[in-house]
């Protein structure tokens, strides 16, 4: 074993200038680590500070530096493909090779320790994480010849390719199978629900209740919410499930709820739940009133045409329709002025008995194709951590 810092130059950014200090000081556009995705810089996160002459030439980014996130998801790193007109902000450390050592092999040992509970450990996931430079420099990490080093990331940019290709593809495949989702329902309901000039229907706001009910010590499963799966037990799934001390402030939703992530609601995050568990603080618990099917109202609020009212609404920053808004969530007062027409609760459920088994199938695929990208995100990890550290052997470059 040796260091990180024995094979790489490690740099922290700059603190944040928002005035003109000198006269060399000018706007300079800088990248923060919301801007360092996996593997790739969002170029639509990048902002401006003031920043010399100086700060410009030493913070400057070019093509081969690897930068890697200080703070969040600490350890997440992309590869800098070409010079950037970019300078980084001390959220963002840049790392260099010493000596002819492989940038690629540095990138790998991070993906390797960010697979594992390493990272969580040293950086202290109960408090707020923060991977600094020291952390970084001082890192315990294989002690690898430079020809080990280009034959293991030849072999891993090889192979990764190959799966990161197989999820793209199996991702395509969910999306896919959501828009047939939401082609289905929206057949079924929305020529009926749709608000027409003779009748303009109801606001949701009248057909549900907001419940706002706290673990407060309850032993209640975890469930998650998510756009292909509806709602469901988040151990189902993983096993990394939060401490018991951390869901004193979570939600509990009970059966027949509608539970929707805010976050994700535009895009059909949303499902029914069938038993009582604990669901994010940041989530939206809605109580259906007994006018509405729980199930009948969440198939609505799935179906193209009411994602299509929640995307209108969507609050954050940036534009839905330039692909660019972050942080969105649909607000709760919004969400209730949508206004559909109500059938009655027999019609509701002879759609729901009509809808059941095509959507099932439909989700049944997606929960595959999903389970799919986990298994071969767990044989990504396994594949580089396995080559990083020697256990699996390549054969090396003289």
């Amino acid at each position: 074993m040796t260091s990180f810092k024995q094979m790489f130059e490690v740099t922290l950014g700059k603190m944040l200038q928002t005035e003109q200090r000198g006269p060399s000081d000018f706007m300079t556009l800088y990248l923060n680590s919301a801007a360092v995705q996996d593997g790739y810089l969002d170029e639509s996160a990048l902002k401006s500070m003031w920043a010399s002459d100086t700060d410009r030439r030493n913070l400057a980014i070019r093509a081969n530096d690897l930068v890697v996130c200080e703070g969040g998801d600490v350890g997440r790193s992309a590869l800098i493909k070409a010079d950037s007109p970019a300078i980084f902000q001390n959220s963002v450390h840049r790392v260099r090779p010493r000596r002819g050592n492989d940038i690629r092999f540095a990138k790998y040992i991070l993906d390797a320790l960010r697979s594992s509970s390493y990272l969580d450990v040293l950086c202290n996931k109960a408090t707020i994480r923060h991977f600094t430079a020291e952390k970084l420099a001082n890192l315990e990490v294989p002690h690898a010849s430079i020809g080990f080093q280009t034959a293991a990331c030849d072999y891993l940019d090889r192979e990764t390719a190959q799966i990161d290709d197989l999820i793209r593809k199996q991702e395509r495949l969910i999306e896919l199978l959501i828009e047939k989702r939401q082609a289905v329902v929206t057949a079924y309901v929305s020529c009926s629900v749709q608000p027409t000039t003779e009748d303009p229907g109801l606001s949701l706001k009248h057909l549900y209740t907001v419940t706002d009910e706290r673990a407060d010590g309850a032993e209640l499963p975890l469930m998650s919410v998510s756009i292909h799966r509806g709602l469901h037990r988040r151990d189902e799934i993983t096993d990394d499930e939060p401490r018991a001390a951390d869901l004193s402030n979570y939600k509990v939703s009970r059966p027949g709820d509608i539970v929707i992530n805010r976050m994700r609601a535009f895009q059909g995050a949303l499902g029914t739940s069938n038993q009582s568990g604990l669901v994010s603080p940041d989530y939206l618990v809605i109580r259906p009133s007994r006018r509405v099917d729980p199930t009948w109202l969440a198939m609505v609020l799935r179906s193209k045409w009411a994602v299509g009212e929640m995307q209108s609404r969507v609050r954050g920053i940036g534009s839905v329709d330039q692909g660019v808004i972050r942080t969105p969530r649909i607000n709760v007062n919004d969400l209730g002025e949508i206004r559909f027409r109500v059938p009655s609760i027999d019609s509701q459920r002879s759609s729901v008995a009509g809808l059941r088994g095509t959507v099932e199938r439909l989700d049944h695929l997606s929960q595959k194709c999903a389970t799919a990208v986990g298994l071969l995100l767990e044989r990504r990890s396994a594949l580089i951590s396995a080559t990083v550290t020697g256990s699996l052997k390549v054969q090396e470059v003289c």
